[in-house]
């Protein structure tokens, strides 16, 4: 089954065209190495300078291939926040849930090791718990109907982290 339409032709959160569902390309394969910029804010007043000086203008350019990375690493954060968010249902166990977002995670990114993979544990916080919590293995803890859960996990390439939750 695909995907909707999205990522870098789309609406951010949509997940990229040609994805499957669960998503198991590597976001690599779908963006051609090359991720889409998004909107670009332009500096005012005194700091039009960044824009306007040639040699700001050269430094970043030279960060161009850490740009990208971090693109790279927002939208695998997207493709499987949008999986997660559309799969989890009450009834599931927390570590499965938190397993199936890792693994998603690691796939999307092409895990390797320590240059890119998953930035830090997955927080998966229930109710009153506001962060931070994620269950061990051999945790029984179920979703219930009523439950309010927070997932918090990230991903990085070269030591590059994404956090958003």
């Amino acid at each position: 089954k695909k995907g909707g339409g999205g990522g870098g032709s789309g609406a951010a959160g949509s997940g990229a065209a040609g994805q499957t569902a669960p998503p198991t390309i590597p976001v690599t394969t779908l963006f051609n190495d090359v991720f889409p910029e998004g909107e670009l804010q332009s500096y005012r007043d005194d700091n039009l300078w960044r824009e306007t000086n040639e040699e700001k203008r050269e430094l970043e350019r030279l960060e161009k291939n850490m740009y990208n990375e971090v693109r790279q690493c927002a939208e695998v954060h997207r493709e499987v926040r949008k999986y997660i968010s559309d799969w989890v249902k009450p009834g599931m166990k927390l570590i499965d849930v938190c397993e199936t977002l890792e693994n998603s995670v690691r796939t999307l990114i092409q895990e390797r090791g320590m240059e890119a993979g998953i930035a830090f544990p997955t927080g998966c916080s229930q109710n009153h718990i506001a962060a931070h919590w994620t269950p061990n293995g051999g945790d029984n803890t179920v979703i219930d109907v009523n439950d309010v859960i927070k997932f918090d996990f990230g991903t990085q390439i070269n030591g590059i982290a994404t956090n958003p939750t």
